[in-house]
């Protein structure tokens, strides 16, 4: 029985752990939406007729939190270590076209960093 105990309480203090980990990030993201709503309804950041890389420019200049810069959940499963594959890569024959595509990832990548803002239902804040 008292070993049934221990395991319990070690149990009972991971899961403890990670919910205090979501609630923390669950927090920061409600603060960023609250910050975003807020600037919105004050004029203070315009995202009507804007470019994605520039709105993500704005928001990164005004302080929002990357998504990936949010505080990570702690996972209360066992982390398997994974080995990773090298593949050959083919040299680019147009080595400009090869740093376009790179360029518009970037983009791509950044701009995914604020879905979690702009992916919101503006619609409901109207009367």
């Amino acid at each position: 029985m008292q070993e049934f105990y221990q395991l319990r309480i070690d149990f009972y203090g991971k899961r403890k752990e990670y919910l205090r980990s979501k609630l923390k990030r669950d927090l920061q993201i409600l603060d960023m939406k609250v910050k975003f709503v807020l600037e919105l309804l004050e004029d203070k950041l315009v995202i009507k007729n804007v470019k994605r890389a520039d709105l993500c420019a704005r928001l990164e200049k005004g302080g929002y939190v990357k998504f990936s810069d949010l505080t990570k959940i702690q996972s209360t499963k066992l982390q398997e270590k994974v080995g990773t594959v090298k593949i050959d890569e083919k040299p680019e024959e147009n080595a400009e076209e090869a740093v376009n595509d790179e360029r518009e990832k970037v983009v791509i990548a950044k701009a995914k960093e604020y879905d979690y803002l702009l992916t919101m239902n503006m619609w409901t804040l109207t009367y």
